[in-house]
């Protein structure tokens, strides 16, 4: 192969690297169509659709390959360890990454939330400050 082969190979890798910790596209399409996917389920009864917002399956979908189990891992070894956190705290620090404010994995962060609303956004927070 030919040095610019190898560069190519190289930015392809970086870009795939970069653009979040093990998440994969087909993950992101279930998310768009089925809402457990998205850490949510439904209670069906007859007369209405109750949602039960669920803070461990948003963290185990979307935050366990980065951060770990129980929030013990930094992630890519550069991040602050999550797990035992103020809620407040990180429902301040998630609804910055949603408006592009943060440090260096802004970007990452904001594509892992940016479609949870504040009902998730708390709920998540929650199982993350009660990994302590």
């Amino acid at each position: 192969m030919t040095v610019s082969k190898y560069l190519g190979l190289l930015l392809i890798s970086l870009a795939l690297l970069f653009s979040g910790c093990n998440k994969k596209a087909d993950e992101d399409a279930s998310i768009n169509q089925d809402p457990r996917a998205k850490g949510f389920d439904y209670n069906f009864t007859k007369t209405n659709v109750v949602r039960v917002v669920s803070g461990d399956a948003i963290y185990n979908r979307r935050c366990i390959n980065c951060h770990g189990p129980q929030g013990t891992r930094s992630a890519l070894n550069r991040s602050k360890i999550i797990g035992g956190w103020d809620t407040q705290k990180i429902i301040v620090a998630l609804r910055g990454y949603k408006h592009d404010q943060g440090g260096q994995f802004k970007g990452t962060m904001k594509n892992m939330i940016i479609d949870l609303d504040d009902e998730e956004i708390q709920a998540v927070a929650k199982t993350i400050s009660s990994f302590k």
